[in-house]
């Protein structure tokens, strides 16, 4: 998705940072005199990630994490939960963020979804109390 950066980190998250770059320009960094310890990290097509810097230090790291929004966040609820025994692991109780401009949009589809099969006759009288509670179930 299109929101938020990904960030990559040591497992010792006060170690330092990672910064992310698209595979396109992996090829280009690290040639920068100034930026010559930075520790560079891109995702490839087959889903690993690839890390580049001249800084040696980075060929002693054991692992490193990631944390961002992706598009399918059923696939990462179970790509953390093969490492994390502590943490839940059912995906009903996962947090899911959502662009807020699709938050209407869901609570649309929900209510669509659960009174769908409700029945609603229509109340033509306008007499100020509620004639659809008095109504007969079919």
């Amino acid at each position: 998705m299109q929101i938020g950066n990904p960030i990559i980190y040591p497992s010792d998250y006060y170690q330092g940072n990672i910064t992310y770059v698209s595979r396109e320009r992996m090829r280009y960094v690290g040639h920068n005199r100034f930026l010559q310890n930075i520790i560079y990290a891109s995702l490839g097509p087959d889903g690993y990630l690839y890390f580049k810097s001249n800084n040696p230090q980075y060929l002693y790291m054991e692992q490193a994490k990631m944390t961002g929004i992706f598009e399918n966040p059923e696939e990462v609820a179970n790509l953390s939960c093969e490492d994390n025994e502590e943490e839940s692991c059912d995906i009903l109780d996962k947090d899911f963020p959502l662009e807020e401009a699709l938050v209407p949009v869901l609570i649309e589809l929900c209510v669509k979804e659960l009174s769908g099969a409700v029945y609603r006759p229509e109340d033509n009288r306008n007499n100020a109390s509620d004639d659809l509670s008095n109504t007969p179930v079919k």
